[in-house]
């Protein structure tokens, strides 16, 4: 006997519901490292044990201009758990209605994270792919190949339609997460020239029909005199980066919110400096 009120409301209302609990306000969602509730009584410390050894994520919206967190809110998960028939009703929607953004580095805990997967590859339309930087400063080159290796399957034997990869500019960088992928493509060319294969590799892997960007934000950094930044690290070549990786990924090149290339042909120069 249903017992729940939000079982007796119709389909359509109760739709409406979770669109409303599960939807970014901002359209996109980050999953951060999650913790553990404290330790729960004595009977239970056997699943505990189990439970703690695998990886948990919270849930919170990003403004996708300024990478930050969205500070008031947080999409709570507590809905899946109502009932199996709410559960069914509603997984999808997390997936489908916002925009996913991972960072690499977390990407391997996300496709080891059990309760997500099987929903996520199924109904997940868009994803982001943010290029960290270690603590040395060089880009999460690694993990990032990893993490293309699985949307590309996705996106031929799930619904994902689009992937941006994304260089970012977070207010706790001095430079930019490509500042620092110039820097390794001209003192570690192998390591750049793995990327390169790997996105040449994901171009045809993937499904033909998803969209692809790169998107490059605030390439001087904190320096708000861009001209003059550019010609103090021209000899960085920033522009035979852009260009390499644009032409072994195809698709779209942003770089500071202008359109630079799309599939193959340039549309504005944002790496060489006027003088």
């Amino acid at each position: 006997m249903e017992t729940s009120i939000l079982q007796r409301i119709p389909l359509e209302i109760r739709i409406h519901i979770y669109n409303h609990v599960l939807e970014s306000p901002t359209g996109a969602i980050l999953l951060s490292r999650g913790t553990f509730p404290p330790t729960p009584p004595e009977r239970r410390q056997r699943q505990y044990a189990k439970r703690k050894a695998r990886p948990t994520f919270v849930v919170r919206p990003i403004v996708t201009t300024t990478h930050e967190l969205h500070r008031v809110l947080r999409i709570e998960l507590g809905l899946f758990r109502t009932c199996k028939q709410i559960h069914n009703e509603s997984k999808h929607i997390l997936w489908r209605r916002n925009i996913l953004r991972l960072h690499s580095v977390t990407f391997l805990d996300f496709i080891n994270w059990n309760p997500a997967v099987g929903s996520v590859s199924q109904n997940l339309r868009h994803v982001e792919i943010d290029v960290g930087c270690g603590r040395i400063g060089v880009p999460d080159l690694r993990n990032t190949r990893i993490a293309l290796q699985k949307i590309a399957e996705w996106s031929r034997n799930g619904s994902v339609k689009s992937l941006a990869i994304i260089f970012a500019h977070t207010r706790d960088q001095i430079y930019s997460t490509f500042f620092y992928m110039c820097r390794v493509a001209s003192a570690t060319r192998q390591c750049f020239d793995q990327l390169l294969g790997t996105l040449k590799w994901f171009k045809k892997a993937c499904s033909p029909q998803l969209s692809r960007q790169i998107r490059i934000d605030r390439i001087s950094g904190r320096d708000s005199n861009r001209n003059r930044w550019l010609l103090r690290n021209r000899h960085l070549n920033m522009k035979v980066v852009a260009s390499s990786l644009h032409e072994h990924f195809g698709g779209e090149l942003w770089a500071d919110g202008i359109l630079c290339y799309k599939n193959g042909v340039e549309i504005c120069d944002r790496f060489l400096p006027t003088i």
